[in-house]
C-alpha cells in the first residue's frame, strides 16, 4: 500500500495534508476524512509535512482507539468489496434536465460548511475539504454521478475513501456507531475512515 495515496491532493487549501508527518514512532498521511499510520523507519526518504503540535494532539486522539481495548481483539475480516451492503445516490436525478449549471447541498458536511467528530476527549471541528466551507458544491449537471456508499457494520462509508483498502487483502476493521468511525488494520498500517451521513434510512 502507497501511503501516498492517502494524502490531500494539490488543491487542498490545507497545505500540510499533501505530505505525511511524523507522530512520535509513527509516519500518518491524511485527507482530513480518512488517516493511515505506519512506523516511520519504513519510509526513511518522504519529504514530510510540518505540522502543529495541536494537529499531532488531534490525530493522536483519533487514532489512539486503534490501540485501545476492545478495538485490537474485536477487529474482524473485510468481506470483499462485492459481498458488503451498499447503496447508490443518484445524484444527477436531483436537477432538472434542462440545467447544465447546477449547486447543491455538500453531501460531506450535509451543507453545514464544517465536519464534525469527536475523540474520547475533545469534540473538534474543521471546514470541509470537500466544499471548502461553503457547504455548496457547484459543477455541471453532466459531472454528477451515482456515488456508491457502503453500510458496514452500522456505518456508511463513501466509496472514494474506502476504495484503497478493496485492493488490499485481509484487511481488519472495527466500527464506532456512534461516533460514525472505521478503524482498520492491513499489514503494517493502522488507519481510521470517517463515516457518512449519506445513505442512512
Amino acid at each position: 500500500m502507497n501511503i501516498l495515496n492517502w494524502t490531500a491532493n494539490d488543491s487542498e487549501v490545507r497545505s500540510y495534508l499533501r505530505r505525511p508527518f511524523i507522530l512520535g514512532d509513527w509516519l500518518v498521511a491524511t485527507d482530513g476524512q480518512r488517516m493511515i499510520a505506519t512506523t516511520k523507519l519504513v519510509w526513511p526518504k518522504i519529504q514530510f509535512s510540518e505540522v502543529t503540535d495541536a494537529f499531532k494532539e488531534n490525530v493522536s486522539n483519533l487514532i489512539k482507539p486503534l490501540f485501545d481495548k476492545p478495538f485490537p481483539r474485536s477487529f474482524k475480516l473485510l468481506p470483499p468489496k462485492a459481498d458488503l451492503e451498499s447503496v447508490f445516490i443518484p445524484m444527477a436525478e436531483m436537477f432538472g434536465q434542462d440545467r447544465k449549471e447546477v449547486t447543491e447541498n455538500c453531501y460531506e458536511c450535509d451543507g453545514d460548511g464544517v465536519v464534525c467528530f469527536d475523540t474520547h476527549y475533545n469534540h473538534y471541528e474543521c471546514d470541509c475539504k470537500k466544499c471548502e466551507g461553503r457547504g455548496m458544491i457547484a459543477g455541471t449537471q453532466e459531472s454528477f454521478k451515482e456515488c456508491q456508499i457502503f453500510k458496514i457494520d452500522g456505518v456508511n462509508i463513501h466509496c472514494d475513501l474506502i476504495e484503497e483498502l478493496f485492493k488490499e487483502s485481509a484487511v481488519r476493521y472495527a466500527v464506532d456507531t456512534e461516533k460514525k468511525m472505521f478503524y482498520f488494520s492491513v499489514g503494517i498500517f493502522v488507519g481510521v475512515i470517517m463515516g457518512t451521513r449519506w445513505g442512512e434510512s
